[in-house]
């Protein structure tokens, strides 16, 4: 795997290495945001995101109005840094899959961990996830970690409204919708597409293609296809070039696509399970040679293959351990009132 650090990771591993260096002790304040921004050469948003990562796993806190301060002792460990309490918490999922089956075992570790008592729901419709609320409306549950459905991308508001009502703090691993405020952890597809985009401009492809699949999830889709389209542009692609492998006459327009262009060719693909369709039609207009294209793909699930194809790996376990961190912090400290985004960015992974 190539593990890239973003910036604010590196923010984030600065202080850390700090605290547990004894250069920052607890009850120190940090540096301001814009002091932050300028030694690192990078915007306050980047910066906020970095401070509000070392909130949630427990380095720091913030008072209104008042700078941010070291929250845990020097050395302190995870374990002491969120003690374990016997807290009955609700998990929700979608159906089993290879992908939920990750984030599953991985919020049973931590709950394990914690001393939680967790209780798994499935909401394969939306009737049935309207039916797993109320369950956990009415079981005096502490805290719940929800995979919301979704109907072409779009979840129901009112189930969430509903369990926000009750009091439960929640945490939510996918990207909410702007009309619900929440605690969420998802991964950040614009950035992934886009860096998949500028990836292939740097293995020398003149033109980038998109490619995805209709009948997947609509938001992440249009929020990959922005970064693909944003990325392109950038580096004066005039035209943008984005196919839907569900189009009846997908495999002509990519045809056509091909036969124009001769030189070394980019694929952006939502999916590795879009692979084989895609390499079939590479294949009959001859396109079989590594010189003649790159394909990158976001990492959603296990295949095999012989060829060597570059993929963007959606951090399912992290997300996991992400969501678990906030919501043990929601239980122990505010009881869920705050409402704090968080962002986590896809790692590179070779195969």
């Amino acid at each position: 795997m190539n593990r890239i650090f973003l910036v604010y990771e590196q923010i984030v591993k600065h202080y850390i290495e700090r605290i547990d260096s004894h250069d920052l002790n607890q009850g120190d304040s940090i540096e301001s945001e814009e002091d932050i921004a300028a030694a690192f050469s990078v915007s306050r948003g980047t910066v906020r995101k970095a401070m509000l990562e070392l909130e949630s796993m427990g380095y720091l806190t913030c008072s209104k109005g008042k700078r941010r301060t070291v929250a845990a002792a020097v050395g302190m460990s995870a374990e002491e840094r969120y003690p374990m309490v016997s807290c009955r918490v609700a998990l929700m999922l979608l159906n089993r899959s290879e992908y939920l089956e990750a984030i599953l075992k991985a919020v049973q570790s931590c709950a394990a961990t914690l001393g939680w008592d967790l209780n798994v729901y499935y909401n394969a419709s939306e009737e049935a996830e309207q039916d797993c609320i109320a369950k956990i409306r009415q079981g005096n549950y502490d805290g719940a970690i929800v995979v919301p459905f979704r109907r072409r991308g779009e979840l129901c508001t009112n189930n969430y409204v509903r369990l926000k009502e009750s009091g439960i703090p929640y945490v939510m691993i996918g990207r909410p919708p702007e009309s619900l405020m929440c605690d969420a952890v998802y991964a950040d597809d614009y950035s992934g597409a886009y860096r998949i985009t500028e990836l292939l401009y740097k293995k020398k492809c003149r033109k980038v293609a998109y490619f995805y699949d209709s009948t997947m999830d609509s938001v992440v889709s249009r929020d990959r296809m922005k970064g693909y389209d944003d990325a392109a542009l950038r580096h004066g692609q005039r035209e943008l070039f984005r196919y839907d492998v569900r189009d009846p006459i997908f495999a002509a327009r990519f045809g056509s696509f091909l036969e124009e262009n001769y030189e070394k060719i980019g694929l952006n693909v939502y999916s590795n399970e879009l692979f084989s369709v895609i390499r079939a039609v590479l294949h009959k207009y001859g396109k079989k040679k590594k010189q003649d294209y790159e394909m990158v793909a976001f990492f959603e699930h296990s295949f095999e293959d012989n060829a060597r194809y570059t993929v963007m790996k959606v951090p399912k376990e992290v997300m996991a351990h992400r969501a678990v961190s906030l919501l043990n912090k929601r239980m122990l400290s505010d009881g869920g009132k705050s409402v704090v985004h968080e962002i986590f960015e896809v790692d590179l992974l070779d195969v």
